[in-house]
């Protein structure tokens, strides 16, 4: 029999087209208000995903056996950059 488990309470904030230091601030602003005004908290945390800034595709499946991105050519082009840095 399916019966309802792991309740939870999601937030989003609504800061899309802020920068991600100004996301992240607001998403702590959030948690703090949200954990100043709420007793019965046991959990409270920040969590997020990890895109591309090139392409905006889920990171962790944009990645080759190697650790190197194959979203798209300028994500590659930038680790390839990278890459080439490091071994001069």
């Amino acid at each position: 029999m399916k019966v309802k488990s792991n309740y939870r309470v999601i937030c989003y904030p609504d800061s899309g087209l802020w920068g991600e230091e100004a996301q992240e601030k607001h998403a702590n602003m959030l948690m703090h208000e949200i954990k100043r005004h709420c007793d019965s908290l046991s959990n409270c945390n920040i969590k997020y995903d990890f895109i591309c800034s090139f392409c905006g595709n889920d990171w962790k499946n944009s990645l080759d056996e190697n650790g190197c991105p194959i979203c798209c050519n300028e994500a590659m082009e930038e680790h390839n950059k990278i890459i080439d840095k490091d071994s001069k």
